[in-house]
Protein backbone atom coordinates (compact mmCIF):
# COMPACT_ATOMS: atom_id res chain seq x y z
CA UNK A 1 0.00 0.00 0.00
CA UNK A 2 1.14 3.70 -0.93
CA UNK A 3 0.29 6.60 1.79
CA UNK A 4 0.75 10.19 1.08
CA UNK A 5 2.96 11.53 3.82
CA UNK A 6 2.46 15.33 4.41
CA UNK A 7 6.24 17.28 5.98
CA UNK A 8 6.88 13.77 7.53
CA UNK A 9 3.72 12.75 8.87
CA UNK A 10 1.10 10.31 7.12
CA UNK A 11 -1.76 12.92 6.47
CA UNK A 12 -5.11 10.29 6.50
CA UNK A 13 -7.24 13.72 6.02
CA UNK A 14 -5.87 14.52 2.46
CA UNK A 15 -8.16 13.57 -0.50
CA UNK A 16 -6.38 14.54 -4.59
CA UNK A 17 -3.65 14.19 -6.71
CA UNK A 18 0.15 13.82 -5.85
CA UNK A 19 2.84 13.87 -8.09
CA UNK A 20 5.63 10.85 -7.46
CA UNK A 21 8.33 11.44 -9.83
CA UNK A 22 6.94 12.45 -13.00
CA UNK A 23 3.13 10.16 -12.40
CA UNK A 24 0.20 12.13 -11.14
CA UNK A 25 -1.46 9.59 -8.42
CA UNK A 26 -4.99 9.99 -7.02
CA UNK A 27 -5.07 9.90 -3.28
CA UNK A 28 -8.30 8.89 -1.02
CA UNK A 29 -7.95 9.82 2.55
CA UNK A 30 -4.27 9.16 2.56
CA UNK A 31 -4.06 6.02 0.52
CA UNK A 32 -3.26 5.82 -3.39
CA UNK A 33 -6.52 4.08 -4.59
CA UNK A 34 -5.73 2.12 -7.47
CA UNK A 35 -9.21 1.46 -7.95
CA UNK A 36 -10.64 5.19 -8.50
CA UNK A 37 -11.70 6.04 -12.45
CA UNK A 38 -13.24 9.49 -12.16
CA UNK A 39 -12.89 12.89 -12.21
CA UNK A 40 -10.71 14.93 -9.20
CA UNK A 41 -10.29 18.51 -8.56
CA UNK A 42 -6.61 19.97 -8.25
CA UNK A 43 -6.47 23.67 -7.17
CA UNK A 44 -9.26 25.22 -9.81
CA UNK A 45 -8.71 22.04 -12.44
CA UNK A 46 -10.62 19.41 -12.49
CA UNK A 47 -8.65 16.15 -13.92
CA UNK A 48 -9.30 12.28 -14.97
CA UNK A 49 -7.97 9.94 -13.35
CA UNK A 50 -8.18 5.75 -14.45
CA UNK A 51 -7.27 3.39 -11.90
CA UNK A 52 -5.33 5.72 -9.68
CA UNK A 53 -3.23 7.57 -12.41
CA UNK A 54 -3.98 10.75 -13.95
CA UNK A 55 -4.32 10.14 -17.84
CA UNK A 56 -3.16 13.08 -19.88
CA UNK A 57 -3.98 11.03 -23.03
CA UNK A 58 -7.81 10.84 -22.31
CA UNK A 59 -10.97 11.89 -24.17
CA UNK A 60 -13.79 10.71 -22.79
CA UNK A 61 -17.03 11.69 -21.45
CA UNK A 62 -17.30 10.32 -17.57
CA UNK A 63 -19.86 10.40 -14.82
CA UNK A 64 -19.57 12.57 -11.77
CA UNK A 65 -22.48 12.71 -9.38
CA UNK A 66 -24.84 12.25 -11.84
CA UNK A 67 -23.69 14.64 -14.23
CA UNK A 68 -21.46 13.52 -17.66
CA UNK A 69 -18.72 15.55 -18.35
CA UNK A 70 -16.32 16.34 -21.62
CA UNK A 71 -12.89 15.12 -20.54
CA UNK A 72 -9.94 15.73 -23.33
CA UNK A 73 -6.20 15.61 -22.70
CA UNK A 74 -6.54 14.68 -19.16
CA UNK A 75 -8.72 17.82 -17.80
CA UNK A 76 -12.44 18.52 -18.05
CA UNK A 77 -13.13 20.89 -20.89
CA UNK A 78 -15.48 23.90 -19.61
CA UNK A 79 -15.40 25.61 -23.21
CA UNK A 80 -16.27 22.65 -25.18
CA UNK A 81 -19.23 22.55 -26.95
CA UNK A 82 -19.69 20.18 -29.58
CA UNK A 83 -20.39 16.85 -30.70
CA UNK A 84 -18.25 13.73 -29.07
CA UNK A 85 -18.29 9.84 -29.58
CA UNK A 86 -18.74 7.85 -26.57
CA UNK A 87 -19.69 4.25 -26.87
CA UNK A 88 -21.91 3.67 -29.88
CA UNK A 89 -23.53 7.45 -29.85
CA UNK A 90 -22.99 11.03 -30.36
CA UNK A 91 -23.71 13.42 -27.41
CA UNK A 92 -24.01 17.24 -27.52
CA UNK A 93 -22.04 18.89 -25.24
CA UNK A 94 -22.63 22.17 -24.33
CA UNK A 95 -19.56 24.17 -21.70
CA UNK A 96 -18.13 20.64 -21.06
CA UNK A 97 -21.55 18.96 -19.76
CA UNK A 98 -23.36 16.79 -21.82
CA UNK A 99 -26.76 18.32 -22.58
CA UNK A 100 -29.51 15.86 -22.39
CA UNK A 101 -32.12 17.96 -22.76
CA UNK A 102 -31.46 19.28 -26.00
CA UNK A 103 -33.45 18.67 -29.16
CA UNK A 104 -33.52 19.82 -32.54
CA UNK A 105 -30.72 20.39 -34.77
CA UNK A 106 -27.07 20.66 -34.15
CA UNK A 107 -24.17 21.69 -36.45
CA UNK A 108 -21.36 19.62 -36.31
CA UNK A 109 -18.42 20.72 -39.31
CA UNK A 110 -20.10 20.76 -42.32
CA UNK A 111 -23.14 18.05 -41.32
CA UNK A 112 -26.90 19.42 -39.71
CA UNK A 113 -27.76 16.63 -37.50
CA UNK A 114 -30.61 15.31 -35.40
CA UNK A 115 -30.43 14.87 -31.83
CA UNK A 116 -32.85 13.28 -29.24
CA UNK A 117 -32.51 14.02 -25.94
CA UNK A 118 -28.80 14.86 -26.49
CA UNK A 119 -27.79 12.15 -28.82
CA UNK A 120 -27.78 11.95 -31.98
CA UNK A 121 -30.99 10.37 -33.62
CA UNK A 122 -29.33 8.34 -36.86
CA UNK A 123 -32.68 6.90 -37.62
CA UNK A 124 -34.15 10.21 -38.06
CA UNK A 125 -35.21 10.93 -41.70
CA UNK A 126 -37.56 14.09 -42.49
CA UNK A 127 -37.27 18.16 -42.00
CA UNK A 128 -35.87 19.77 -39.22
CA UNK A 129 -36.11 23.81 -38.80
CA UNK A 130 -32.13 25.15 -38.69
CA UNK A 131 -31.69 29.26 -37.91
CA UNK A 132 -34.11 30.02 -40.53
CA UNK A 133 -34.35 27.74 -43.14
CA UNK A 134 -35.60 23.87 -42.94
CA UNK A 135 -33.51 20.80 -44.46
CA UNK A 136 -34.34 17.16 -44.64
CA UNK A 137 -32.13 14.85 -42.89
CA UNK A 138 -31.61 11.73 -43.66
CA UNK A 139 -29.75 8.65 -41.63
CA UNK A 140 -30.04 11.56 -38.84
CA UNK A 141 -27.79 13.80 -41.20
CA UNK A 142 -27.57 16.12 -43.90
CA UNK A 143 -24.01 17.06 -45.26
CA UNK A 144 -22.86 20.16 -46.77
CA UNK A 145 -26.29 21.78 -45.05
CA UNK A 146 -26.05 25.20 -46.05
CA UNK A 147 -26.38 23.90 -49.84
CA UNK A 148 -29.62 22.82 -49.30
CA UNK A 149 -32.17 25.15 -47.52
CA UNK A 150 -35.79 24.69 -48.42
CA UNK A 151 -38.58 27.41 -48.64
CA UNK A 152 -39.55 28.81 -45.91
CA UNK A 153 -41.89 31.89 -45.90
CA UNK A 154 -40.54 34.45 -43.10
CA UNK A 155 -43.20 37.29 -44.46
CA UNK A 156 -46.04 35.51 -42.55
CA UNK A 157 -46.12 35.75 -38.77
CA UNK A 158 -46.34 32.29 -37.86
CA UNK A 159 -44.58 28.91 -38.53
CA UNK A 160 -46.76 25.75 -37.32
CA UNK A 161 -44.58 22.36 -36.87
CA UNK A 162 -46.86 19.10 -37.30
CA UNK A 163 -45.31 16.06 -34.83
CA UNK A 164 -46.47 13.13 -36.45
CA UNK A 165 -45.30 10.98 -33.42
CA UNK A 166 -46.75 12.94 -30.86
CA UNK A 167 -49.96 13.91 -32.54
CA UNK A 168 -49.27 17.75 -31.60
CA UNK A 169 -48.84 20.94 -33.06
CA UNK A 170 -46.02 23.45 -32.26
CA UNK A 171 -46.95 27.00 -33.55
CA UNK A 172 -43.77 29.27 -33.67
CA UNK A 173 -43.81 33.36 -33.74
CA UNK A 174 -40.41 34.81 -34.79
CA UNK A 175 -37.47 36.02 -32.54
CA UNK A 176 -35.62 39.16 -32.59
CA UNK A 177 -33.59 38.29 -35.87
CA UNK A 178 -36.90 37.48 -37.89
CA UNK A 179 -35.99 33.40 -37.30
CA UNK A 180 -38.96 31.19 -36.33
CA UNK A 181 -37.13 30.24 -32.75
CA UNK A 182 -40.23 31.08 -30.08
CA UNK A 183 -42.99 28.35 -29.58
CA UNK A 184 -46.28 30.54 -29.74
CA UNK A 185 -48.80 27.64 -28.45
CA UNK A 186 -49.50 24.24 -29.05
CA UNK A 187 -52.75 22.45 -30.41
CA UNK A 188 -53.73 18.83 -30.45
CA UNK A 189 -54.41 16.93 -33.49
CA UNK A 190 -54.77 13.59 -35.18
CA UNK A 191 -52.76 12.92 -38.03
CA UNK A 192 -53.25 10.37 -40.88
CA UNK A 193 -53.06 6.88 -39.74
CA UNK A 194 -50.24 4.11 -41.13
CA UNK A 195 -47.94 7.01 -42.47
CA UNK A 196 -50.79 8.78 -44.53
CA UNK A 197 -49.76 12.33 -43.50
CA UNK A 198 -46.43 13.15 -45.55
CA UNK A 199 -43.34 14.89 -44.09
CA UNK A 200 -42.23 17.03 -45.46
CA UNK A 201 -41.89 21.78 -45.81
CA UNK A 202 -44.87 23.06 -47.36
CA UNK A 203 -46.52 26.35 -48.21
CA UNK A 204 -50.43 26.36 -47.86
CA UNK A 205 -52.18 27.32 -51.18
CA UNK A 206 -55.88 28.08 -50.07
CA UNK A 207 -58.46 27.91 -47.85
CA UNK A 208 -62.26 27.07 -47.46
CA UNK A 209 -64.70 28.16 -44.62
CA UNK A 210 -66.57 24.53 -45.41
CA UNK A 211 -64.57 21.73 -47.13
CA UNK A 212 -65.96 18.39 -48.41
CA UNK A 213 -63.82 15.13 -46.73
CA UNK A 214 -63.46 12.12 -47.98
CA UNK A 215 -66.25 9.53 -46.87
CA UNK A 216 -68.81 12.45 -47.54
CA UNK A 217 -67.91 14.49 -44.44
CA UNK A 218 -66.96 17.76 -44.06
CA UNK A 219 -64.41 20.19 -42.24
CA UNK A 220 -64.59 23.76 -40.64
CA UNK A 221 -62.33 26.19 -41.06
CA UNK A 222 -59.48 24.20 -43.98
CA UNK A 223 -56.68 24.95 -44.73
CA UNK A 224 -54.55 23.19 -47.49
CA UNK A 225 -50.87 21.88 -46.82
CA UNK A 226 -50.00 20.09 -49.76
CA UNK A 227 -52.22 17.83 -52.26
CA UNK A 228 -55.45 16.95 -50.69
CA UNK A 229 -53.99 17.00 -47.00
CA UNK A 230 -55.70 19.95 -44.77
CA UNK A 231 -55.95 21.53 -41.30
CA UNK A 232 -59.70 21.24 -40.74
CA UNK A 233 -61.81 20.77 -38.09
CA UNK A 234 -63.09 17.14 -36.68
CA UNK A 235 -65.24 15.89 -39.31
CA UNK A 236 -69.19 16.93 -39.49
CA UNK A 237 -71.95 14.99 -41.41
CA UNK A 238 -73.69 18.15 -43.09
CA UNK A 239 -72.18 21.71 -42.97
CA UNK A 240 -73.99 22.31 -39.74
CA UNK A 241 -72.09 23.04 -36.84
CA UNK A 242 -74.81 21.01 -35.01
CA UNK A 243 -73.37 17.46 -36.42
CA UNK A 244 -70.11 16.80 -35.36
CA UNK A 245 -68.96 13.27 -35.72
CA UNK A 246 -68.15 12.77 -31.73
CA UNK A 247 -66.28 9.78 -31.32
CA UNK A 248 -63.67 10.89 -34.47
CA UNK A 249 -63.33 14.25 -31.74
CA UNK A 250 -62.64 12.04 -29.32
CA UNK A 251 -59.28 10.52 -31.26
CA UNK A 252 -57.94 13.87 -30.46
CA UNK A 253 -54.37 13.47 -29.76
CA UNK A 254 -53.70 10.25 -31.71
CA UNK A 255 -53.62 9.30 -35.70
CA UNK A 256 -57.47 9.09 -37.13
CA UNK A 257 -57.50 10.36 -40.20
CA UNK A 258 -56.63 9.70 -43.29
CA UNK A 259 -53.97 11.93 -44.10
CA UNK A 260 -55.85 15.45 -43.18
CA UNK A 261 -54.49 16.64 -39.81
CA UNK A 262 -57.77 17.17 -37.57
CA UNK A 263 -58.22 19.93 -34.90
CA UNK A 264 -60.89 21.33 -32.40
CA UNK A 265 -62.40 23.72 -34.40
CA UNK A 266 -61.42 26.65 -32.52
CA UNK A 267 -57.54 25.47 -33.40
CA UNK A 268 -58.63 25.20 -36.69
CA UNK A 269 -60.14 28.49 -36.83
CA UNK A 270 -57.11 29.96 -35.52
CA UNK A 271 -55.07 29.08 -38.10
CA UNK A 272 -58.04 29.85 -40.72
CA UNK A 273 -58.26 33.30 -39.25
CA UNK A 274 -54.09 33.97 -38.26
CA UNK A 275 -52.13 32.42 -40.53
CA UNK A 276 -51.93 33.61 -44.26
CA UNK A 277 -51.54 31.57 -47.32
CA UNK A 278 -48.37 30.74 -48.10
CA UNK A 279 -47.43 29.86 -44.05
CA UNK A 280 -44.96 27.36 -43.82
CA UNK A 281 -45.86 23.84 -42.54
CA UNK A 282 -42.97 21.34 -41.45
CA UNK A 283 -44.17 17.84 -40.65
CA UNK A 284 -42.02 15.80 -38.69
CA UNK A 285 -41.46 12.58 -36.55
CA UNK A 286 -40.62 13.64 -33.35
CA UNK A 287 -37.34 13.25 -31.54
CA UNK A 288 -38.15 13.51 -27.59
CA UNK A 289 -40.91 15.76 -26.22
CA UNK A 290 -43.18 17.82 -27.47
CA UNK A 291 -41.49 21.93 -27.12
CA UNK A 292 -44.74 22.65 -25.33
CA UNK A 293 -46.82 20.66 -23.18
CA UNK A 294 -49.32 18.24 -25.59
CA UNK A 295 -53.46 19.79 -24.73
CA UNK A 296 -55.95 17.45 -24.41
CA UNK A 297 -59.36 18.04 -25.80
CA UNK A 298 -62.30 17.23 -23.91
CA UNK A 299 -64.11 13.43 -23.82
CA UNK A 300 -67.46 13.47 -25.22
CA UNK A 301 -70.05 11.19 -24.03
CA UNK A 302 -72.54 9.26 -25.91
CA UNK A 303 -75.33 10.32 -23.48
CA UNK A 304 -74.56 14.21 -23.89
CA UNK A 305 -77.08 15.71 -25.69
CA UNK A 306 -74.76 18.43 -26.86
CA UNK A 307 -72.47 15.63 -28.41
CA UNK A 308 -73.30 17.29 -31.83
CA UNK A 309 -71.19 20.13 -31.13
CA UNK A 310 -67.31 20.84 -31.00
CA UNK A 311 -67.26 21.99 -27.70
CA UNK A 312 -64.28 24.14 -28.46
CA UNK A 313 -67.00 26.14 -31.51
CA UNK A 314 -67.17 29.84 -31.04
CA UNK A 315 -70.67 29.98 -32.76
CA UNK A 316 -73.02 31.56 -29.75
CA UNK A 317 -75.95 28.87 -30.33
CA UNK A 318 -73.33 26.03 -29.07
CA UNK A 319 -74.87 24.61 -26.34
CA UNK A 320 -71.12 23.91 -24.69
CA UNK A 321 -70.94 27.73 -23.91
CA UNK A 322 -74.34 28.24 -22.04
Amino acid sequence: TWYYVEKGILNWDYTGLTKYYDTWYYVEKGILNWDYIGLTKYYDTWYYVWKGILDWSAETLTDYYGTWYYVYGGILRWDANTLVKYGNDWYVVSGGIVDFNFNGAYVYGDTLNAIDGGIWNKNYNGPIYYDGNAYTLTNGTLYSYYLHPQAVNHDAPYLIAVDRTNNCITVYGKDYRGKFTVPDRAFVCSVGTDGLTPVGVFNTPAKYRWKELKGNVYGQYSTRIVGKVLFHSVPYSKQDNSTLIYKSYNKLGSAASHGCVRLTTADAKWIYDCCPLGTTVIIYDSWGKTVLPKPTAVKISSSDGRRGWDPTDPDPANPWRR
